[in-house]
């Protein structure tokens, strides 16, 4: 049987990091990005972010099967004024062969964790719109839709919707009965 741990990330899990982000990315945006959108994206770029994440106050947990990062989340203070006085919830993907196994819940349980460290009260997250099974997700931790916006990337328009939990004690109760 394979085992799933956490732990934060550590610099040197940057460029493995890096590259199954991407590859979540792709399985989770194939339908709505172009291919050239991928290819696009710098691998050395994208550790290189990952790498200074928690000098610039990100806090990064990751979930391994075994001793391959399959999963991670990232939070800290909101960004903008979309997400004034809150934690935010930065990124949060899952490999598909590693989902429906309660690791984006207990990911999200890191998040809410370190957001209430930071004496953090509410959370918010981004997502995009056509993301059904993460609207779901969110949806079902209590997550209620209060924003939206209109992006555009590699010449598409994607509109996303942020989802919030104005007590943060409402996603640790969801993820708690969840479990």
């Amino acid at each position: 049987m394979t085992t799933v741990t956490y732990r934060p990330l550590a610099i040197d899990d940057a460029a493995e990091l890096a590259a199954m982000h991407l590859q979540a990315l792709r399985e989770t945006y194939a339908a709505q990005m172009p291919e050239s959108f991928f290819a696009a994206v710098d691998l050395t770029a994208l550790a290189d972010t990952w790498r200074a994440a928690p000098s610039v106050g990100t806090d990064v947990t990751l979930a391994l099967l075994d001793t391959a990062i399959v999963g991670f989340v990232a939070s800290g203070e909101g960004h903008g004024p979309a997400l004034p006085q809150m934690g935010e919830v930065y990124d949060i993907y899952v490999l598909a062969r590693a989902q429906r196994r309660g690791i984006g819940r207990r990911l999200m349980a890191h998040a809410a964790k370190a957001l209430a460290a930071r004496g953090l009260t509410a959370a918010g997250l981004w997502v995009v719109e056509d993301n059904a099974p993460a609207r779901r997700f969110y949806e079902a931790l209590q997550g209620r839709p209060f924003k939206t916006r209109v992006d555009s990337m590699a010449g598409r328009t994607l509109r996303g919707i942020a989802y919030g939990w104005e007590v943060l004690a409402v996603l640790t109760y969801a993820l708690e009965t969840l479990t």
